[in-house]
């Protein structure tokens, strides 16, 4: 095996090379800098549920799942802890029995206020290496890989 064999066969196993990796470790970037700014006050996920509440609300469980990128059980399982933190509240649809309706308490509300400037905040440290542009097209193009694949997932 020569030289350039080798160097050719670790390249070919970097894992760093792969979107998959670079998206997991950006996330564990992300974590570990919401831990620091955020602490346990609210997970990113119960926030992302926060959030979409604050945006629409009154809407069912079912599209702030969708509007968080959750799955339905794990939608299921933070809206029951938030409405137990006394975060959300849930209730029935009176058109729809099966539809739970949500809506921000006081108390969710100004959860969601007092985060909102730390979530910028960290999409901004993790950003820093980037120009303003850069930026924005990074998103973008992260955006656009995202869509694509569950716009792929729901044709395929």
């Amino acid at each position: 095996m020569t030289r350039h064999d080798h160097d050719h066969t670790k390249e070919k196993y970097a894992l760093l090379n792969t979107a998959g990796a670079l998206v997991r470790r950006a996330q564990q970037t992300h974590a570990a800098i919401w831990a620091e700014m955020i602490g346990n006050e609210v997970t990113s996920a119960q926030y992302a549920v926060l959030a979409a509440v604050k945006r629409f609300p009154g809407a069912d469980q079912t599209f702030i799942g969708q509007e968080s990128s959750l799955d339905s059980s794990t939608t299921q399982a933070i809206v029951v802890r938030l409405v137990s933190r006394g975060l959300l509240v849930r209730e029935r649809s009176k058109q729809d029995r099966r539809r739970w309706l949500l809506s921000l308490t006081a108390k969710g509300d100004e959860l969601v206020e007092s985060v909102l400037g730390r979530v910028h905040d960290i999409s901004s440290i993790m950003l820093k290496c980037l120009s303003p542009e850069e930026s924005r097209l990074f998103i973008g193009l992260l955006r656009r890989v995202v869509e694509a694949n569950e716009n792929g997932r729901q044709e395929g």
